[in-house]
């Protein structure tokens, strides 16, 4: 059996822990960047264009914006704990207190969103 197992896993190359560290980054800040392009160029440009075509609902113009960057604020708040998860396993601590505290906070949070806007996990 254990034999069985080493010939099915000689083709794979094992991943050190601060390459898969190195791939989350990369993909946190991916994330990140096309935040900024959503919250930052293309809501402003849609809201604006909602504004000028519909000028009876122009004062939901800025409560919008304000709420799109709460959301905004609170989605960059959710990307930086995830890039402190990111950086312990980096550090080869892929189960330490810190990690379990930043993923229990982050399903806290994901819990408070969907009991707020019932919304499914």
């Amino acid at each position: 059996m254990i034999n069985e197992m080493k010939e099915i896993g000689k083709g794979y190359k094992s991943m050190k822990q601060s390459e898969i560290s190195g791939w989350l980054k990369g993909i946190t800040i991916a994330i990140g960047i096309v935040g900024v392009v959503f919250f930052f160029l293309l809501v402003p440009i849609l809201a604006g264009e909602m504004k000028r075509e519909y000028p009876q609902a122009a004062f939901l113009y800025l409560p919008g914006m304000a709420y799109s960057y709460v959301i905004a604020a609170g989605c960059y708040a959710i990307l930086y704990q995830f890039w402190t998860v990111c950086r312990e396993i980096g550090r080869d601590n892929s189960f330490s207190k810190e990690n379990a505290a930043a993923l229990s906070h982050l399903v806290w949070k994901a819990y408070e969103l969907k009991q707020e806007n019932e919304l499914t996990i």
